[in-house]
């Protein structure tokens, strides 16, 4: 991804005003997944150039990667800078609910009103948009932390990562990049999907919200397989398949998980009438499915619907 005898990546931070823990600095305009924004008072500041990998990650952790297409930089801006009065630092922490309102978080000493300085910076935007490639929630700030930074300053929003340990990292969590994103001498664009809005005509099921509500009534927010779930996750199953008996049965129905569901629909995950769920041997290899094979369905023995819910799956177990 870097040009020939170069293998540099950095880290970008990004970070929403109201997790902003430093009130010494205004924040910046990023659009993480395009651009983003620093100026001159950040360390590493003149680093970051056209052709470098960036990692644009959060609090939480990594958003997205991408090759840098070019650095824009501006001469002679200026930002207010907020500093304590009595030690002159810039790492404040504003409060919400205490007075005073601002901490300093170097000398400790507490103030309502910060001493304000207007300095002249240098203002740099990183633009990366070609290439970006979002993979949130597939590695955590910690795990970053652990594997893949060059240096330990953690308060530097601007940080060099190891290329290398960063690819075996997504490697383990099945991002595919690696060769096939990041090639020498470049990346591959991704592809724009075609999207938009057509026309079209489909039937909806009558009554499909009060079945789930009144499953809830049953059963609570609890998949029939996991267990507790936020009921926004869960969805009604029925287990006669609604396609073939387009009725809304309480004692037919389950709460599931909605990949769950997807899984039960397709008959990879069954129940058999002794209520213990089985996974089918393709779905073994994955760790939580093949936790599930055995296991006791999530309902009470003592359900007064339990009869007819055993029969309903002995039918569905013999096809009918």
């Amino acid at each position: 991804m870097a040009e020939a005898g170069s293998n540099r990546g950095w880290s970008f931070l990004v970070v929403d005003e109201g997790d902003r823990q430093h009130q010494g600095n205004e924040g910046y305009d990023d659009v993480p997944s395009r651009y983003y924004t620093w100026d001159s008072t950040v360390g590493n500041h003149r680093a970051p150039a056209a052709r470098d990998l960036c990692v644009v990650r959060d609090s939480r952790g990594v958003l997205g990667i991408s090759q840098i297409d070019k650095v824009d930089r501006t001469e002679g801006e200026e930002k207010t800078r907020q500093r304590c009065p009595e030690c002159g630092s810039t790492a404040l922490k504003g409060r919400a609910t205490v007075r005073p309102v601002y901490r300093c978080s170097k000398c400790f000493s507490e103030f309502d009103r910060p001493r304000e300085q207007r300095i002249e910076i240098t203002l740099y935007r990183a633009h990366y948009a070609r290439s970006w490639l979002a993979i949130e929630g597939a590695i955590t700030a910690g795990e970053l932390e652990a594997n893949c930074y060059l240096s330990h300053s953690k308060q530097q929003a601007i940080r060099p990562v190891d290329r290398a340990a960063l690819s075996t990292l997504l490697a383990s969590r099945h991002v595919l990049v690696g060769r096939e994103w990041w090639r020498e001498g470049g990346v591959i664009e991704v592809p724009e999907i075609p999207a938009g809005r057509q026309p079209r005509t489909a039937f909806g099921r009558i009554g499909q919200g009060e079945f789930r509500r009144r499953l809830l009534e049953r059963f609570g927010p609890v998949c029939a397989f996991t267990g507790p779930q936020p009921p926004d996750s869960l969805h009604a199953a029925h287990v006669t398949p609604f396609a073939t008996d387009p009725r809304h049965e309480l004692a037919g129905g389950l709460l599931l998980r909605a990949d769950l569901h997807s899984l039960f629909d397709r008959r990879l995950i069954t129940i058999d009438p002794d209520l213990a769920v089985r996974v089918d041997p393709s779905l073994r290899k994955y760790r939580e499915l093949s936790r599930l094979d055995g296991s006791s369905l999530q309902i009470d023995p003592r359900d007064p619907l339990l009869p007819t819910l055993r029969s309903l799956l002995e039918r569905r177990q013999n096809g009918s």
